[in-house]
């Protein structure tokens, strides 16, 4: 059956070899029904007269009539049987060429929707590809800038710490410098290990250019060649006094004596020295201090 609902001529060439055959065991039924009814109208004539063979005839033609109507009938009946099966057949190739065509449509639609699923999924996988590359990228370009900055900050803490201050912190400048990391409450962190001095700067200890601070303050100046140690400063210090030997002083002997009635008094003055010596215990002037190294730059 063609796929329109229509029979084919395999279809319609099947259908008519059933009908034929049909019709041919029809046909040879009524021959053999004809031959019974020969034989049974010759054995009537041998043994019935020419009226009773008449009759014979008569009933066997109308016996004869019946049997047409029957297989015309039987022809009718095979024949609209025929139809509707066919018709049957038709209809269900029908409902089966809808069936396959909604199934083809689905399977379209499916076979479409699944090659949209699989170019989803290629263009997907094609965008993780993509993804992982730029990551992968963007990381070894975020090392390389990671590398790159922590270079160009150390360099640019070299310079802040050395040439860039040049001309915002001349050489020669000695400042107060606590070599020690501290806590909020003043406490050293850790330890006590020391911070890393400053590039470019010395500790004013006498070498490497610098003055020798240790245990001096900063005292102002009004001319540079004044600038250097003052010789006259003393940290301690005594007070010494010297012996007198050359005090004149005057003495009282009241001389008294007695005698009866009468009471006499003299004064006498003698020559002396009073022996005088002492000195104070060494003192200090420094006021209360915080002790600090003085770190001068260099370069």
């Amino acid at each position: 059956m063609s796929r329109s609902g229509r029979l084919s001529d395999a279809d319609k060439h099947h259908l008519d070899v059933y009908l034929r055959g049909r019709l041919l065991g029809l046909i040879t039924l009524v021959a053999a029904i004809t031959a019974i009814l020969g034989g049974v109208i010759g054995w009537a004539v041998t043994k019935s007269d020419e009226a009773t063979v008449a009759s014979n005839r008569i009933e066997l033609w109308k016996s004869e009539e019946a049997l047409k109507g029957k297989v015309e009938a039987a022809i009718s009946e095979v024949q609209q049987e025929a139809e509707e099966r066919i018709q049957k057949l038709q209809d269900s190739a029908d409902d089966a060429w809808r069936l396959v065509g909604a199934l083809s449509g689905r399977a379209d639609s499916l076979g479409q929707e699944l090659d949209g699923v699989l170019g989803k999924k290629e263009a997907l996988d094609r965008q993780l590809v993509k993804m992982a590359s730029q990551l992968s990228t963007a990381a070894g370009e975020l090392a390389d800038k990671l590398k790159k900055d922590e270079t160009f900050r150390s360099e640019f803490l070299k310079l802040i710490e050395g040439d860039l201050v040049q001309g915002l912190i001349p050489l020669g400048t000695i400042v107060a410098w606590d070599p020690f990391e501290r806590d909020a409450r003043g406490e050293a962190i850790g330890n006590g290990s020391e911070r890393k001095r400053p590039d470019g700067w010395e500790i004013c200890n006498g070498e490497n250019g610098t003055p020798d601070l240790t245990g001096l303050f900063l005292r102002g100046v009004k001319f540079s060649h004044l600038v250097g140690k003052d010789a006259h400063a003393k940290a301690t210090h005594r007070h010494t006094l010297d012996e007198q030997t050359s005090a004149l002083h005057a003495d009282q002997n009241d001389g008294q004596s007695v005698s009866i009635g009468k009471t006499s008094r003299h004064f006498a003055w003698t020559d002396h020295a009073h022996k005088i010596k002492g000195s104070t215990q060494p003192v200090s002037h420094i006021p209360p201090n915080y002790k600090v190294i003085y770190i001068m730059k260099v370069r």
